[in-house]
Formats: C-alpha cells, structure tokens, sequence
C-alpha cells in the first residue's frame, strides 16, 4: 500500500521550491550535492552539510470543524555561514522578504492564503561555529476538502 503525501507534504514542498525559485536556497528531492555557497533547503531536520541551511518545519494550531480553513505555523530554522555571525540575518531577512505578506498561493492542493512573520528567535550557534536562529510564520490555509469537511 502506497501512502499519498499528505497536504503539509505538499505545502512544504510548495515553500521549499518557492524559496528555491527566489534564489534564496537550493531544494532539492533527490540525493542533491550543494556548492560551496549553496544554502541547502531541507524539510525536518538539519543534515550534516557544512552548507548553511533552511529547516522548513509544520505546526497545526487550529483547524475548522465544518470548512477547509485552518492555521498553522511555518517554522523556518536557519544556520548562517561558519564564522560569519550576520549571515543568519541575511539569510533570514532573505526567507522574509518571500514569505512575509504572502498570499493567495498555491501549495499542492492546499491554498496559502496569508503568511505573516510572528518571530524571529536567535538561537546560539552549532558546533561548526554556524549561528542559527528560528522564524515562525503565522500561516491561514484553506486546505483540500475532507468526507467531514465538503
């Protein structure tokens, strides 16, 4: 039995290639290998690529018992370039600058209809000397219709 990725699959995905499409990181499905100045966009959890990255992460915080709307919250975890402290910034203010005021965006069957930065969080540094940080976006979906939710 084959599972089907599920609409937060989709709405990741969605973030990720957008992001990608913006130049603000590289996403990619496959076994990808990132260039030197690549800032690698995964979904989850970090990797160990000495590449700076974007975490991309989803939190349901509350979903409509009759309609297909529903919010949740994008977490963005970023790690900066090694021994380079505002890179974390830059990056930061780089993933803002394509989801912040979003709207009306398609993501797989799910429609991203607002995106709003709610915080910015530093976060200390790893241990290849990357500091990171976490933003979370407010994030109001209409989501794909259920059996309970026409």
């Amino acid at each position: 039995m084959t599972i089907p990725e599920s609409p937060v699959t989709q709405l990741l995905t969605a973030v990720a290639e957008l992001l990608d499409a913006a130049g603000v990181g590289v996403w990619s499905t496959g076994a990808a290998t990132y260039g030197p100045d690549d800032v690698a966009i995964f979904r989850g959890t970090e990797r160990t690529v000495d590449n700076p990255q974007i975490i991309l992460n989803w939190v349901d915080t509350d979903q409509h018992p009759e309609i297909t709307q529903g919010t949740g919250i994008l977490q963005v975890a970023i790690k900066g370039v090694a021994r380079q402290p505002g890179s974390v910034d830059d990056i930061g203010y780089a993933v803002f600058g394509v989801l912040h005021g979003l709207t009306a965006r398609p993501a797989g069957p799910a429609v991203i209809v607002q995106c709003l930065r709610r915080n910015s969080v530093p976060m200390g540094q790893d241990d290849k000397l990357r500091k990171e940080r976490a933003d979370q976006y407010d994030v109001d979906v209409e989501w794909p219709p259920t059996s309970h939710r026409p």
